[in-house]
């Protein structure tokens, strides 16, 4: 019975978290890149780590970077931007997932940027 709690328990934290990546709470590249073009207060966040940033696939221009292993303590910083609509970018959406989940619980307007950079690189 135990053998098979680990391997359920993560199945169900699977179809969660893609249950909420579906949900209101996430933004396409496409319609993050229309909404940034027509809309200047929106705030993108990239929450991967410098050396990511640095490295395959890049980064985008224009961006607050707080990676997520900091966010929580960090989140001080992003009181300024609370009640502006923050889009939140890592390397596959995973992570900015996490992340969009710790700033809507903290009160802020956050939106899981779905397939993050893999996805934008994609499209460009």
């Amino acid at each position: 019975m135990q053998k098979l709690f680990i391997p359920l328990v993560s199945i169900f934290l699977f179809i969660r978290a893609c249950i909420q990546n579906s949900s209101e709470n996430s933004i396409t590249i496409p319609a993050l890149k229309e909404k940034f073009y027509s809309d200047s207060s929106i705030i993108i966040l990239d929450v991967r780590t410098s050396e990511e940033l640095n490295g395959t696939p890049g980064k985008l221009d224009e961006v607050i970077n707080i990676p997520v292993q900091g966010l929580e303590r960090r989140l001080p910083e992003l009181e300024k931007y609370k009640g502006r609509e923050i889009a939140l970018n890592c390397t596959t959406g995973r992570r900015s997932a996490n992340a969009t989940d710790n700033l809507i619980q903290n009160g802020f307007d956050g939106k899981n940027i779905l397939g993050g950079m893999v996805e934008h690189k994609s499209t460009e």
